[in-house]
């Protein structure tokens, strides 16, 4: 069994839901398919869609959300920013810094179709071995939105202090 996890906004705070699903790596096609439906069994009506951003998305247009495709204005995908900072051992930077580099790599046509979304996941993410999730920078981004705060992401002060406090997500359980 391995956790993943459903991020979604409501009430102007930011959720995830903690699934624990069967996880066979020695069968990476098949499983990927059956571990995308066991995810998707647990999402509850309102927060659909519920889409997979993980590299490996069956739907392209998902898929294409994950950070190993999205590209800033130079070309050069967040994960190679974010193995950028994780390089710099002289510097500490404080949590929300990989979701503003991920935001600054979405198109605005992406942006528009994240606010359309109920929910995310990312089939391989789990949250006890990653950081950065991005499932959670979408949800974060509607929450962004929602709040009336987008003007946020041109201050990285004003985003990380917003950050800390909404960051965060609570476990939804019901």
């Amino acid at each position: 069994m391995v956790k993943r996890c459903i991020f979604f906004q409501r009430d102007n705070m930011l959720y995830k839901r903690t699934v624990e699903i069967t996880w066979d790596k020695d069968c990476m096609t098949y499983n990927k398919s059956v571990c995308s439906d066991e995810i998707y069994s647990y999402v509850t009506p309102d927060i659909t869609p519920c889409i997979d951003v993980s590299s490996n998305s069956r739907i392209y247009r998902d898929g294409s959300l994950s950070p190993w495709y999205t590209k800033n204005e130079e070309g050069v995908p967040a994960m190679k920013l974010f193995d950028a900072l994780d390089k710099r051992k002289d510097i500490i930077f404080p949590k929300g810094c990989k979701e503003l580099l991920y935001y600054k790599c979405l198109t605005e046509n992406q942006v528009m179709y994240i606010l359309t979304v109920g929910s995310f996941y990312d089939i391989y993410t789990n949250p006890d071995k990653h950081m950065f999730s991005a499932p959670k920078a979408l949800a974060v981004l509607q929450l962004l939105y929602n709040q009336g705060k987008i003007d946020y992401l041109s201050n990285i002060n004003m985003f990380l202090h917003w950050y800390y406090f909404n960051g965060e997500a609570t476990e939804w359980k019901y």
